[in-house]
């Protein structure tokens, strides 16, 4: 659903396309540029539209790179400002924070701009709504009128609460298609092009200050219907990306300065028929030997023979992260079945052989599903360490819609018919789990944090 329209009395190009705050208890800049909306971006201005990017999270500038932690290429910590927790977190004992510019620069930028026809602001994870309604109030008061439109995820998962609470004169659940052009420029009075134009151009990268790294996949969407991920939910069925595709968005991506870190951001890679992924893969080594690639969302241990592990290693991929799906269906008392012990195992093999230390090799274990403990944690770890892999415990957010998701959420007293989008904060699934305490929690974390695999 687009929502009711505002009917556009006269012609206004100028567009503001926002990326909001991030108000949590902490917030990292790993591989985490928003590339639909940026794509989006390229859309707006292939019709004719004036594109003004604004994103909140950007301390790049001389006045704010103090205190702004980075390593070349891969993850940073946002710079930030201790702000007041909500009701809901008071008895969780860390500073909440607000990760990005100061709300002061935020305000001049947009009082400097010129005065747009519609202003549209993404969307992460559903427990950073705050975020997004600071930016609305902020809008509301810069230019008041023009229609503020909202997607991404939060916008796509939890369209009711959005529009109750944030009230945005329009919400776009899911992914953007024609007709939300047609009707941006009906908005703005802006005349939607006679000519066919390109819905899924390479993203607007220029708009990104201080750009570190890029962004592809190599398909989009995932078969898996996990039912603790909203992978699905959010980017349909999978869709693999034609390889003149591929090579239109790596090379625009090369042509900002100084680029060289590229990240795969496939939420299925494990499921690409191995002949295909083994060509692109080919294809990279010899046509990109002086990128660095990276593997933030994993690749499946199944995934992993010895020619994958190869030509990973021969493209440039660096310290290769492993997963194993449908992990809520391998919740046993025993820690990880044997199945995937093997499946682990074998990829660990094949990949040191083709030439990584064992020290580069690792592996997500969610933390925080329902009826998890801390000797299931404690296991599985082991059974990683033993199969050369070192394990991170990453915090699991329950997603809302999901079973998995909606059972956690009832343990936390979420009520659907009144849902408090701050309660799917990962946080909770260390403060508020009846598994372990939060010291244990830690404890375990920083052990494995410190552990060297060998």
């Amino acid at each position: 659903m687009l929502g009711k329209g505002l009917p556009g009395e006269m012609v206004n190009p100028v567009i503001w396309m926002i990326r909001p705050w991030i108000e949590d208890f902490s917030a990292f800049d790993h591989f985490a540029q928003p590339v639909g909306f940026l794509r989006i971006a390229a859309v707006l201005s292939a019709i004719g539209f004036q594109v003004n990017y604004l994103d909140c999270l950007d301390t790049s500038g001389p006045d704010e790179s103090s205190g702004f932690r980075i390593s070349p290429g891969g993850p940073c910590e946002y710079r930030s400002n201790t702000i007041a927790k909500p009701e809901v977190f008071k008895f969780v004992p860390r500073f909440y924070k607000r990760y990005g510019s100061t709300t002061e620069r935020f305000e001049t930028a947009v009082e400097m701009l010129p005065k747009p026809g519609a202003v549209l602001i993404t969307t992460a994870m559903t427990y950073w709504y705050s975020g997004v309604a600071r930016v609305i109030e902020t809008v509301r008061r810069a230019a008041p009128g023009a229609p503020v439109i909202v997607g991404g995820i939060y916008a796509t998962l939890c369209p009711e609460h959005m529009q109750s609470v944030l009230k945005p004169d329009m919400g776009i659940p899911g992914p953007v298609d024609e007709p939300f052009y047609r009707r941006l420029c009906d908005l703005t009075g802006v005349k939607f092009p006679r000519k066919m134009i390109d819905l899924h151009p390479p993203p607007c990268w220029n708009h990104v200050p201080g750009l570190r790294y890029g962004l592809i996949s190599m398909r989009t969407g995932c078969s898996r219907n996990c039912t603790y991920c909203a992978a699905g939910i959010l980017s349909g069925p999978p869709r693999d990306t034609p390889i003149s595709g591929l090579i239109r968005e790596i090379d625009t991506i090369l042509k900002q300065p100084g680029i060289r870190n590229i990240a795969l951001y496939d939420d299925d890679l494990g499921a690409m028929d191995p002949d295909r992924l083994a060509d692109i893969l080919r294809f990279l080594a010899g046509q990109y030997e002086t990128v660095s690639w990276h593997l933030p969302n994993a690749v499946s241990a199944h995934a992993i023979t010895p020619r994958i592990a190869g030509l990973l290693r021969r493209a440039g991929f660096v310290q290769p992260r492993l997963s194993f799906p449908h992990i809520d269906r391998k919740l046993g008392p025993e820690g990880l079945n044997d199945a995937t012990v093997n499946q682990l195992s074998s990829a660990a093999g094949h990949l040191i052989r083709a030439g990584y230390a064992p020290d580069t090799l690792s592996a997500y274990i969610p933390a925080g599903l329902p009826g998890q403990r801390l000797s299931w944690l404690e296991r599985a770890g082991g059974q990683m360490l033993r199969c050369g892999i070192k394990p991170f415990l990453a915090q699991y957010s329950p997603v809302p819609g999901t079973a998995i998701g909606s059972k956690r959420l009832s343990d936390l007293e979420f009520d659907p018919s009144h849902p408090e989008p701050l309660l799917t904060n990962k946080i909770l699934s260390v403060y508020r789990h009846p598994g372990w305490t939060f010291k244990q929690y830690y404890d375990l974390a920083n052990h494995w944090r410190s552990t060297r695999v060998s």
